[in-house]
Parts: structure tokens; sequence; C-alpha cells
């Protein structure tokens, strides 16, 4: 009896739960920036957010960037930067996406 009762609670909680969300869905990612203002915009904004999108803090970001560029030979191109193409590849490895 105690069995049931504490499933149909442990039932009733979490359709209350998931019918909340659903109805207060919010978009989480809404910055209109794309690349390299996207990237700028994360370095200048909440380190909770940059290290959950890139999986490091910024200084670890800066400083093993400024060794992709001096020993690794990272540069800017014409079109993409040097910030955005490691947040390329950051992203991608922590969130285990591809791109193809």
């Amino acid at each position: 009896m105690v069995l049931y009762a504490a499933v149909t609670l442990a039932g009733a909680a979490i359709s209350t739960l998931s019918g909340h969300q659903v109805l207060n869905r919010r978009p989480q990612h809404t910055s209109i920036l794309t690349g390299d203002l996207y990237m700028r915009e994360l370095l200048l904004g909440h380190p909770g957010t940059f290290y959950e999108l890139m999986g490091m803090p910024k200084h670890c970001f800066h400083k093993v960037l400024a060794e992709l560029t001096v020993y690794g030979g990272l540069r800017d191109t014409r079109y993409i930067s040097r910030f955005e193409k490691f947040g390329i590849f950051l992203y991608t490895c922590r969130s285990g996406c591809s791109f193809s």
C-alpha cells in the first residue's frame, strides 16, 4: 500500500514538473551575434556561461590560445579569427557535436 502511494505520488510529481517545463519554455541562447563577435561576447560575459560552453575558465582559454598562437602557428585568416577557431574546436570537443 505504501509502495503504491509512493509510486503514484512520484508519477504525479514527474508529470507536473514536465508539464510545467513545457509550458514555460524560454530560449537559452538568444544572442544575435555570430562568429568573432559572439566569441568576444562570451569572453566579456558571465564566467559560468563561458565555462559551460567551452569547458574551461576564461584565463585558461587565453593561456592556451597564446600558446597555440606562438608555438602552434594558429593565425587569423580572412574570414575567421583565431579566437573563433579555438572556440569552435573547444565547443565541438565539449558538446560532441559534428559540423558535417
